[in-house]
């Protein structure tokens, strides 16, 4: 995403007048909250343009410098604030306001300590599987992919930052240590389409992003 990126946080870049992917996220998200929940964001890199625009929102900003990986960032929200789960995105993400009432439909109703949320997006080429004896053509192939978005019993997160025992620590890893302890992980299928989330981390999403917003006010309706 450079050189958009060099001065600006990516969740920050303009997609529209006046939006960006985090305050279109923030904007959609507020909309379901309940009364006992908050909305925390966690940042380092370059963090003065946030305080510009989050100072009117009804947010709580906690700032990291320390570069802790996608699962250790949470430490100081873990360290600092009595929560008993939290439901983690990114701030990159462009989601579908369809997609998101489901997300935190699923959260909502969902007992799991550790929930994975997925997308089933489709391969647009024919591939060749060479795994087994006989080569075997797949047209078209669908997998379930990785959203960046999870539903997280803070204690038990706690216990698995501790028992892994360094300062930088990614989801995969801990979601590795959960399988390799023998801890449940939900894995949740989204019922929505590839294009109800788009991670803005490349050029071409970031392109797709700005003609999806700006064309048919698809993402949310004040982002006009």
């Amino acid at each position: 995403m450079r050189p958009l990126t060099l001065i600006t946080p990516k969740p920050l870049v303009p997609l529209s007048k006046r939006w960006s992917s985090l305050l279109v996220l923030l904007d959609s998200i507020e909309k379901l909250l309940r009364e006992n929940e908050r909305i925390f964001l966690i940042f380092g890199y370059c963090c003065e343009p946030y305080y510009r625009y989050l100072k009117y929102r009804n947010v709580n900003v906690i700032v990291d410098e320390r570069l802790r990986g996608t699962a250790g960032q949470l430490r100081p929200l873990i360290d600092n604030f009595n929560i008993s789960d939290a439901l983690i995105l990114n701030g990159d993400l462009l989601i579908s306001d369809k997609c998101l009432r489901e997300i935190f439909n699923r959260s909502r109703e969902s007992r799991s300590k550790f929930i994975i949320f997925l997308l089933k997006r489709k391969f647009k080429y024919g591939v060749i599987d060479l795994s087994g004896k006989t080569p075997r053509w797949i047209e078209k192939p669908s997998f379930l992919t990785v959203t960046g978005i999870y539903k997280v019993d803070m204690s038990l997160m706690k216990k698995i930052l501790e028992e892994i025992g360094k300062d930088h620590v990614d989801m995969n890893e801990v979601v590795t240590y959960l399988h390799e302890s023998g801890i449940d992980v939900e894995y949740v299928c989204l019922n929505c389409d590839e294009d109800d989330i788009i991670d803005i981390g490349t050029p071409l999403d970031f392109v797709k992003s700005l003609t999806l917003l700006n064309k048919d006010d698809i993402y949310v309706t004040s982002a006009r």
